[in-house]
């Protein structure tokens, strides 16, 4: 890679401007550091920092808990006691760098799969994404996740290509990678996906090459430095609550507190997507008063199959509004609804649903984190109902964007498939968008942690199509070229 800088120093000048500027331009324009997770964040690690306890300040005194890892606590606790309390734009900033480290390493990635050529077009694709560009002027986990995850595959195709060429085990790649894969998980439990990943591709090389020790010793120094890194959070959860907990609970619940499984089961029996999170399911809380009631005629009428089953789950709501809490009862009552949603049809629950699911949020438009100086939401999330024609053919033209991109990249992948490497990278993409596939709330920002693979994949077939073309234009002009007058 410094090889290529080196021979390209201008181009790596000009990509890392444009990227830095498109960055600094979301942070003056769309910051956004009032979302309810950074504030949780910043709690979490003001606690850790001033009282020694990791948790919640609950009348004056601080609750430990396991519902989110200390990764971006952590780095906001560290941010604040250099640059003082709730100072949001040093935490920003420092974002903007990381996002830069995150396209350089998207373009080494492509450099060791498909050449320089790939690397050079990756780098400035990935320098003028919007998508994860607007991500870091957002105080959230999603643009350090990326860099992790970017520096993860980097380092495991590294380790493949020493791996492939019998020169070694390249430990210190796939050492690398235990640190990268540990970082992600200790942001985000779905950060393990990566291992996961990763073990499912390295079993496959163990079967088929020939230097099987090799690739055990790559996989299990990769799997033990994780392990390693999980190590003091899993103990601090057994030491303090008794349980073993090297991740996060699964729906974000504190252990005394209780878990809604019932109403969550019931939200997946119907094709719920991103904009029904606030006008449903954001509103429901187990844990204490919502601050706002259900507006009944917001819960789509996809949420029942008949007029009677309508009316019960409406009924549902209404108690639920009176009460302003899902108390064990009533959570009890929608479990039973779910249960005979999914009786009664039990392939849209388990196939036809996660698939809607994922194909809504990789395919919606991504104006989520676009809000004004009054903190109100940019862009209508129900885009399709035109309220505001601009804001409507805005969100429209976005989708288009991405689903451009996408396909660029799913014909990448196709190009690609055989290069040494590309199966971790289309494997993590395609086993984490099953996993998202699972969940009741289906936000956007969940997939851009694969946005490393998709912009590798558009970049190197931007690439290869931008070559054709010059090809096809030198054989064009070719046949006059020297002809005798």
């Amino acid at each position: 890679m410094i090889n290529l800088m080196r021979r390209h120093p201008r181009f790596f000048v000009y990509a890392c401007a444009a990227a830095a500027a498109l960055r600094l331009c979301c942070v003056l324009w769309f910051p956004v550091s009032f979302d309810d997770d950074t504030v949780y964040y910043a709690e979490l690690g003001r606690n850790a920092f001033q009282y020694g306890t990791y948790g919640s300040l609950v009348d004056g005194t601080v609750i430990p808990t396991d519902v989110r890892l200390p990764g971006y606590p952590a780095f906001l606790a560290a941010v604040f006691a250099v640059f003082g309390d709730q100072h949001y734009r040093p935490v920003l900033l420092i974002q903007v760098l990381v996002d830069l480290g995150s396209c350089l390493l998207m373009a080494g990635i492509a450099l060791v799969l498909m050449g320089e050529g790939a690397a050079l077009a990756v780098l400035l694709l990935a320098a003028l994404c919007p998508f994860t560009a607007n991500y870091a002027a957002v105080a959230l986990t999603e643009t350090w996740s990326i860099f992790f995850t970017s520096l993860a595959l980097w380092a495991a195709v590294k380790g493949n290509a020493v791996l492939r060429g019998g020169a070694g085990i390249g430990l210190s790649w796939w050492l690398v990678c235990g640190l990268a894969i540990g970082a992600a998980t200790l942001l985000r439990p779905d950060g393990i996906m990566l291992l996961m990943a990763l073990g499912v591709f390295l079993t496959w090389r163990l079967l088929r090459a020939p230097e099987k020790r090799q690739v055990l010793t790559a996989g299990t120094a990769s799997a033990l430095v994780v392990v390693l890194m999980l190590t003091p959070w899993t103990w601090r959860n057994w030491v303090t609550f008794h349980e073993l907990q090297p991740l996060a609970p699964r729906n974000f619940t504190a252990p005394a507190e209780y878990s809604p499984v019932g109403f969550y089961r019931w939200y997946k029996t119907w094709p719920a997507e991103f904009a029904t999170l606030y006008d449903v399911f954001w509103k429901v809380n187990s844990v204490a008063p919502a601050p706002e009631p259900i507006v009944l005629d917001e819960v789509p009428s996809l949420a029942w199959d008949t007029p009677p089953e309508g009316e019960r789950t409406l009924a549902l709501f209404r108690t639920l509004n009176e009460t302003s809490q899902l108390s064990p009862e009533l959570d009890a009552q929608f479990g039973a609804l779910a249960a005979e949603r999914i009786a009664r049809d039990p392939l849209r629950y388990y196939l036809y649903l996660p698939v809607f699911r994922i194909a809504d949020i990789w395919l919606r438009p991504r104006t989520e984190q676009f809000y004004d100086g009054e903190r109100e939401l940019l862009f209508d999330q129900y885009w399709w109902r035109f309220e505001s024609v601009g804001q409507s053919l805005f969100s429209i033209g976005y989708a288009l964007l991405n689903a451009l991109l996408l396909a660029v990249a799913v014909m990448g992948m196709w190009s690609f498939r055989r290069a040494p490497g590309a199966g971790l990278l289309i494997g993590f993409v395609a086993l984490r968008s099953a996993f998202l596939g699972t969940l009741e709330n289906p936000e956007p920002r969940y997939v851009l942690e694969c946005f490393p693979v998709i912009l590798v994949f558009a970049g190197a077939q931007i690439e290869v199509m931008l070559r054709a073309v010059a090809r096809a234009a030198g054989s064009r002009a070719a046949p006059g070229c020297g002809r005798p007058i």
